[in-house]
């Protein structure tokens, strides 16, 4: 906890300097390499959680939906890769209820699906993998939200859902 405190601390000292019109090229690039860096991982991590999703899906030969709500019904037993599974959908099922009707950016919506913590948000199967397969969007200024439920007259979008 604390290096994460210490973290936010530089992050806002060099937030201030910025807005009083500090510029740095090194600092620049290094933010740059670091957001690659972090991209980077989230894309392996995502692509790692569908391609579990997938086998687990093939190996016990249902759709993550069917899977679902078999498990919440108590008519599958509570194996290790059942509960990785529905750790996964329900993740993926509580930001879509959260986001039904509304747009919320990364913090109101991490507090209402796990806890406050927004970095939960970005794990495998988790926000990301909604935007990819369009259950989800993002609008730069309003937040995240669903093209099938989207907040009423809110967001104007371009065709593809990004601004």
């Amino acid at each position: 906890m604390e290096a994460k405190n210490d973290t936010i601390s530089k992050l806002k000292s060099f937030e201030a300097l910025f807005r009083q019109g500090y510029k740095s090229q090194v600092v620049d690039q290094a933010l740059n390499k670091l957001m690659g860096l972090e991209l980077a991982k989230a894309r392996c991590e995502l692509n790692e959680i569908e391609e579990k999703i997938s086998k687990l899906e093939t190996k016990y030969n249902m759709q993550s939906d069917d899977f679902a709500k078999k498990f919440h019904a108590g008519s599958i037993d509570d194996s290790a890769d059942f509960i990785e599974w529905i750790s996964f959908i329900d993740m993926q099922l509580a930001i879509l209820d959260a986001l039904s009707g509304k747009a919320l950016k990364k913090q109101p919506l991490a507090n209402k699906v796990c806890g406050g913590e927004g970095s939960r948000l970005y794990k495998p199967g988790g926000i990301h993998e909604l935007v990819r397969i369009g259950k989800v969007a993002h609008k730069t200024g309003v937040g995240y939200y669903r093209p099938d439920a989207p907040p009423p007259g809110a967001i104007s979008l371009n065709q593809n859902g990004t601004n």
